[in-house]
């Protein structure tokens, strides 16, 4: 079999597409794992939360540190959804496609959409419940 043809095969091209694809979506979800998306103090005890759009790391001022494998895998799914919608759209606009929105495309913009959704849903209530139903070390401050 000639190693030519097996690479320009569809379903060789369709494998390497979507390989490429989940690795790419874990090194950025291993990337987030430096960006503090949250922070926040329960009296003496101290957090940060890192990782976009969902946080899956968690570290506390006593020096431990717990990882949220599900969150993590949430993260690594969106990463994967946003480059099969971006390459989607760009094959699409550049060989001059009209866009007939497959199955997995839809399903994968959906994803997005309601990833971004749970977002700012968190970020609105740590940022507009002044320590009701999240302590922020803003929140203390008001509160005492």
């Amino acid at each position: 079999m000639d190693v030519r043809a097996v690479l320009v095969s569809p379903k060789t091209a369709k494998f390497l597409f979507a390989s490429g694809l989940a690795e790419t979506a874990v090194t950025l979800t291993t990337v987030t794992a430096f960006l503090l998306v949250n922070q926040g103090s329960i009296l003496t005890y101290r957090f940060w939360e890192y990782g976009f759009p969902f946080t899956w790391r968690y570290v506390t001022d006593y020096g431990g540190t717990s990882l949220n494998w599900f969150a993590f895998l949430l993260d690594s799914v969106f990463y994967v959804s946003l480059g099969y919608v971006a390459m989607i759209a760009y094959r699409g606009a550049t060989r001059g496609w009209a866009m007939k929105a497959p199955f997995l495309f839809l399903v994968a913009a959906g994803y997005i959409m309601v990833s971004m959704a749970w977002f700012a849903l968190i970020t609105w209530v740590d940022t507009h419940t002044l320590g009701v139903l999240v302590l922020s070390p803003q929140s203390l401050l008001i509160v005492s």
